[in-house]
C-alpha cells in the first residue's frame, strides 16, 4: 500500500511531536507500505525535486516543496504559509508523488492547495485541540483568525476517511462537535520507542553527560524537554527551579530544545543569579535526548496544554519520574507518589513536587516509571495506526 505523508517539516532533522510521530511511523511500517513524504528541507537541495532518503535505514521517497532553514524560528511569513505556497508552486510534482496513495495529514488544510486529487483515502492526525490553537493565550497565529481556522478545520475534517486523535478527551470532543464523523474518529495514544528510551545500563552515564554540560555528573539534574514557546511555559519551570535551587545548592536545570522564548529565559536566568546552574542544549536529536534523560533525576512538564505528550512517556521509559501540570494524557499516565506528581501550574507546587522526587526512594520511583511506560511501546500502538490507514484505503475505494 502507498502512503504519502504531507507535513510542513523536514523529518530528517526536526525535533518535536509531529516529527516523532512520522519517524516512528516510517521506522516500524509493514513491508508492504511504500512511503513518500512531501515536506520541507533545511538542507542544500532544490525544492520540487523528488528523491530518495533513508529514515531508520528504510528507503522512502522525499519531495521537499520549500527550503526553510529553521522551522522552529518564527518569521514574518509562517512556516505553514510557506509550505502551502510550495505545494501550489510545485503542484504537478506533488500530485504525481501522492497519486494513488493514502494521504497522512497533520495540519488542517494541508490538502487544500491543488486539492491533492488522486489520493486513495485520507488519514488526518489530530495533535491538538482547535481551541488550543485559537486560544488568546496560545502561541499560534491562528488565535487572531479563529473563525477562519474553524472553517478550514471543518473543511479538512469532513474530507478525511479516518481521523486519529492522540488525546482521548480530544477524540470525545471532536465526536461531539462533528457527530456525522463520529465513526471515523479514533483515539490512539502516543507511544514511546522503548528500545531507545530506557534506563541506562551504565552506572557512569551521568558522568559523560555532566562533562557535556560542564557540571558535576553526580549533581541532581532536572530536565525540561520541548519547544521554548509560550504554550510550553518554560518560564514557569525556571521559576520553580529557583525555589528548588535555594534548597538544593548542587541541583542543575537543563532545557532540551529551542524556541522564541530562549532569549527571555537566558535574561531571567541572569536576573535569578543561576547562570552556572541552568543549561540550554538547543535542538538535539533523539539519541541525545535519550542520553540526557538517562542521566536525569526528574523531568518537569509545565505546559499550558498538550495532547500526549510524547516527552512524558519518553521520560518514564528512561526511568525518570515526571512532575507535570494536568494537561493532555498526563493525568492518565502519572500517579502521584508512584512515578511522579501532577500539580497545579504554580511554581511553588512544582518545586515542592520536584523536591519530593529528589528526596524519595529513587530506585522505586525509577522502576515504577519504567513499568508505567511499557503499555505504550511503539510497535504495539502503531499496529492500530497501520490498520487505520488500511481502513482509509478501503473506505475511499468503497466511496468512489
Amino acid at each position: 500500500m502507498d502512503v504519502a505523508i504531507v507535513v510542513p517539516t523536514d523529518v530528517r532533522s526536526r525535533a518535536g511531536g509531529i516529527a516523532t510521530f512520522i519517524r516512528s511511523f516510517i521506522c516500524h511500517a509493514p513491508e508492504d507500505f511504500a512511503i513518500t513524504v512531501v515536506g520541507v528541507t533545511d538542507q542544500d537541495e532544490a525544492a520540487g525535486i523528488r528523491g530518495r532518503i533513508s529514515v531508520c535505514e528504510r528507503e522512502i521517497d522525499y519531495l521537499p516543496v520549500a527550503r526553510i532553514s529553521n522551522t522552529n524560528e518564527r518569521t514574518s511569513v509562517p512556516v505553514a504559509a510557506r509550505f502551502a505556497l510550495g505545494l501550489v508552486r510545485h503542484g504537478k510534482a506533488v500530485r504525481a508523488a501522492v497519486r494513488g496513495s493514502v494521504l497522512q495529514l497533520h495540519r488542517p488544510g494541508s490538502d487544500l492547495p491543488g486539492g491533492l486529487s488522486g489520493a486513495a483515502g485520507r488519514v488526518r492526525v489530530l495533535h491538538t485541540f482547535s481551541q488550543q490553537l485559537t486560544a488568546p493565550t496560545g502561541g499560534s497565529r491562528w488565535r487572531r483568525l479563529p473563525r477562519a481556522f474553524g472553517a478550514l478545520e471543518k473543511w479538512s475534517l469532513r474530507r478525511a476517511d479516518v481521523l486519529i486523535a492522540v488525546n482521548e478527551t480530544a477524540a470525545h470532543e471532536y465526536r461531539r462537535r462533528y457527530p456525522a464523523l463520529a465513526e471515523r474518529i479514533h483515539f490512539v495514544p502516543n507511544w514511546v520507542e522503548l528500545n531507545r528510551f530506557r534506563p541506562s545500563v551504565s552506572e557512569n552515564v551521568a558522568k559523560p553527560v555532566g562533562a557535556m554540560l560542564g557540571i558535576d555528573g553526580n549533581a541532581p539534574l532536572i530536565t525540561v524537554v520541548g519547544r521554548l514557546a509560550q504554550e510550553k511555559r518554560p518560564a514557569l519551570a525556571l521559576e520553580a527551579f529557583a525555589v528548588v535551587a535555594s534548597r538544593r545548592p548542587t541541583a542543575r536545570l537543563l532545557f532540551i530544545g529551542d524556541g522564541p522564548l530562549r532569549p527571555d529565559l537566558v535574561r531571567r536566568v541572569g536576573e535569578l543569579g543561576l547562570d552556572t546552574r541552568v543549561h540550554f542544549s538547543g535542538v538535539v536529536d533523539h539519541d541525545a535526548v535519550a542520553k540526557f534523560l538517562s542521566a536525569a533525576d526528574v523531568t518537569v512538564i509545565p505546559s499550558a496544554h498538550e495532547t500526549g505528550p510524547t516527552t512524558c512517556l519518553e521520560s518514564l521509559a528512561a526511568g525518570v519520574p515526571v512532575v507535570a501540570t494536568p494537561v493532555g494524557q498526563i493525568p492518565e499516565w502519572i500517579t502521584n507518589g508512584r512515578n511522579g506528581y501532577v500539580v497545579k501550574p504554580i511554581a511553588e507546587d512544582i518545586a515542592r513536587a520536584v523536591l519530593q522526587v529528589l528526596d524519595g526512594d529513587a530506585t522505586r520511583l525509577r522502576a515504577e516509571a519504567v513499568t508505567s511506560a511499557e503499555p505504550y511501546d511503539a510497535r504495539r500502538v502503531l499496529a492500530l495506526v497501520y490498520d487505520l490507514h488500511r481502513q482509509a484505503d478501503v473506505r475511499s475505494r468503497t466511496r468512489t
